[in-house]
C-alpha cells in the first residue's frame, strides 16, 4: 500500500523545504528522507509530517497551496517551490 504525505524539512538554523512524498512505508517510519532538493548546500536534519492523504493528487494540491501561502519562491529562508506547483492543474486542485 502506498502512503502520501506533505512534510516540512529544515536546517536547525537555516532554510526550510515543503514537499510531498509517496512511499510504501508509513510516513512516521520514513525518517531518513528529507526531500528531493538539488542544492548541495541545503542540509536539513529535521522533518515534520504536516498531513497524510489518500492520493498523490491531493498531496500535490496541499503542497502547492503551502508553497503559495508561504511565498516560497520569494523568500530566502525557503528552498524554492518545485516546478510541479507551477502547473495550473495543481493550483486548481488545491482550491
Amino acid at each position: 500500500m502506498k502512503h502520501f504525505y506533505v512534510y516540512y524539512s529544515y536546517e536547525e538554523y537555516g532554510r526550510g523545504y515543503i514537499g510531498k512524498r509517496e512511499c510504501k512505508c508509513l510516513p512516521e517510519e520514513d525518517v531518513s528522507y528529507f526531500g528531493s532538493f538539488k542544492d548541495k548546500t541545503f542540509n536539513p536534519t529535521q522533518k515534520i509530517i504536516l498531513e497524510t492523504f489518500d492520493s498523490v493528487e491531493k498531496a500535490l494540491a496541499a503542497e502547492c497551496a503551502l508553497h503559495d501561502f508561504y511565498k516560497t519562491k520569494r523568500e530566502r529562508e525557503w528552498y524554492p517551490a518545485p516546478l510541479d506547483c507551477e502547473s495550473q492543474t495543481a493550483y486548481e486542485a488545491a482550491a
